[in-house]
């Protein structure tokens, strides 16, 4: 089913950790998590097994994504111009230099 789907597989004590910290975001307590994963002491399975999901980081990596598909939709000219603005140049002098050496390419080559 894995392959069928394209999914890679990360052998069982991936599966394990997936497992126990999908459960315990939907709300399971860690007792419950301990028990499913049949470990002896709670302290492993909140420590070892256990990810707590950060909602803020997920939310930026999203942002990020989606900059990046914008970035990736562009023309290769207006990644040289983001680039190079990226570095926080002055626009002014930016264009100064771009009009002198013929083009805002030769920047991104010094």
């Amino acid at each position: 089913m894995l392959q069928a789907n394209r999914i890679p597989w990360y052998r069982w004590h991936a599966f394990r950790r997936g497992l126990a910290s999908n459960l315990y975001a939907t709300g399971a307590q860690d007792i419950l998590v301990q028990q499913v994963l049949r470990h002896a002491k709670a302290h492993v399975t909140r420590d070892c097994y256990i990810t707590v999901f950060d909602t803020a980081v997920s939310s930026a990596m999203e942002k990020l994504e989606v900059q990046v598909e914008r970035l990736e939709e562009c023309t290769q000219e207006s990644r040289q111009l983001e680039f190079t603005f990226a570095e926080r140049l002055d626009w002014r002098t930016a264009i100064a230099k771009s009009q002198a050496r013929g083009g805002f390419s030769d920047l991104l080559g010094g």
